[in-house]
């Protein structure tokens, strides 16, 4: 149980410090972290030095999350990273290319909205597995309960359920503008969301995310509730000259029983520039689909999923098991890919993968 305690950070992650595996892994994930920032982004000379300078320009989130990133920076010392290049780890989804497909679906069979996604990060793919974690969150209030596919570590969050609200994943985006100075990280801006009490539902958590569009980074957020339809993807991104866009893709309007998100903007807006589809032909077997960027695979493992789950209208598979089936076949699964994630808003539970 993480108790959230916004003025004493350190209350909030105690107990999770307490188990030497779960320290272990944060240890091993910082230390990984840091190792391929210096190798991709930073030369070490800047790495040491520069990390203050872009914790300035770079961070923007409740100043709770960065007492809480602080906290870990203290615990594990700066022999492995300072306080400033701990708030530069924790944008690390901004920053970094990040594979990710998203699928909300009806289960007809129980009566139910699901929420499943997969995570895809590199090179960090082993120390990430090994950092997954079920969190669930207690707040000074029933309202602000819930529970997180979380990374150990990361204060930010990718993928979280409310009971009998909503569930919320975020996905990353193609554009190279992943972070304009001054906007938000979506990972803070989703751990606020599902700490506010007053955000119960699905139609109240779309409506607040709706107005992230001037402030948050470009990604896509897929928010998924209780009734049957109520599901949608929110693509937030920038035109060249700056101008913040955003688009509502909603389930009820597709006229099928599912919607399925993964790294590319939908058609029909100048965000559509970004995109990238696959040059080289993937049809026949023995495609090495792990040689490809996340963009050039956006597009195939949409529709991978899509066919799977037309498929499943007819068979007498369990949906879960349609998905987990689907995932676990390229180019969905992939050299990268660290976790799994189903969740039922309805009933609240979360189920979590983890590669080993």
């Amino acid at each position: 149980m993480i108790r959230i305690d916004r003025n004493n950070p350190g209350n909030t992650w105690t107990d999770i410090l307490k188990d030497p595996s779960d320290a272990a892994a944060i240890r091993g994930l910082l230390w990984a972290s840091s190792q391929a920032v210096r190798q991709e982004l930073f030369d070490s000379l800047t790495w040491n030095f520069g990390a203050p300078v872009a914790r300035a320009f770079l961070y923007e989130g409740p100043t709770h999350l960065e007492k809480e990133s602080d906290f870990f920076a203290d615990t594990f010392g700066e022999d492995i990273v300072s306080r400033a290049q701990m708030v530069l780890l924790q944008r690390q989804y901004s920053l970094s290319q990040v594979r990710c497909t998203t699928t909300i679906a009806w289960d007809k069979e129980k009566g139910q909205m699901v929420h499943f996604r997969s995570l895809d990060w590199a090179p960090m793919t082993r120390e990430l597995a090994a950092a997954t974690r079920i969190l669930n969150f207690e707040g000074a209030t029933p309202g602000e309960n819930f529970s997180a596919a979380g990374i150990l570590g990361m204060v930010g969050l990718l993928t979280a359920v409310r009971k009998n609200g909503f569930s919320v994943v975020i996905n990353y985006t193609p554009t190279n503008r992943g972070v304009p100075l001054g906007a938000a990280d979506p990972t803070f801006m989703l751990r606020e969301l599902m700490e506010n009490p007053h955000i119960a539902n699905y139609r109240q958590a779309v409506t607040a995310v709706e107005t992230w569009k001037d402030t948050v980074a470009p990604v896509f957020i897929s928010l998924c509730g209780v009734d049957e339809g109520d599901g949608c993807i929110i693509e937030f991104g920038r035109e060249k000259d700056g101008t913040a866009m955003a688009r509502t893709i909603r389930m009820s309007e597709t006229g099928l029983s599912h919607l399925v998100g993964t790294n590319h903007y939908r058609p029909g807006t100048s965000l559509s520039e970004w995109n990238c589809r696959l040059s080289p032909s993937p049809e026949g077997p023995g495609v090495n689909w792990d040689r490809f960027e996340l963009t050039e695979t956006s597009w195939a493992r949409q529709e991978f999923v899509m066919q799977a789950l037309k498929h499943h209208e007819g068979s007498q598979k369990t949906l879960e098991e349609t998905l987990v089936e689907a995932y676990s076949k390229a180019p969905v699964w992939n050299c990268e890919t660290f976790q799994w994630a189903m969740m039922t808003p309805k009933t609240g539970d979360i189920k979590v993968w983890a590669r080993r």
